[in-house]
C-alpha cells in the first residue's frame, strides 16, 4: 500500500519560511557573539601567563572559569597513589 503524499498550504509554507528566517537570524547573531568572545579570549591569553602572578585569587578563578571547559580525572586503578598526569584539562 502506498502512502499518500501530504501537502502543506501556501500560507503554512510562508509561515514556516518566516520562522526559519527568524531562527537563521538568531543563529547568526549568536555566532557573531561567540566569535567576538573567542577573539576576546585569544587577545587575553598571551597576557594571562605573563600577568598571572599579579592576579588576585578571585581574578585567577575568573580567568580559569573563562578558559577551561572541563576537567577530566582518569582512574588510577586500585591502590595507586594520586597521579597528576591523569588529569586532563579541556580548554574552551
Amino acid at each position: 500500500m502506498r502512502r499518500r503524499e501530504r501537502r502543506i498550504s501556501a500560507i503554512r509554507a510562508l509561515d514556516l519560511i518566516e520562522e526559519l528566517e527568524k531562527e537563521q537570524n538568531d543563529l547568526r547573531r549568536e555566532r557573531r557573539k561567540l566569535q567576538a568572545l573567542k577573539v576576546q579570549r585569544e587577545d587575553a591569553s598571551p597576557n594571562l601567563l605573563k600577568d598571572w602572578d599579579g592576579y588576585s585569587v578571585s581574578e585567577k578563578k575568573q580567568r580559569l572559569r573563562q578558559s577551561i571547559r572541563a576537567v577530566m580525572v582518569h582512574p588510577a586503578g586500585r591502590g595507586k597513589r594520586f597521579d597528576p598526569e591523569l588529569i586532563e584539562i579541556v580548554w574552551a
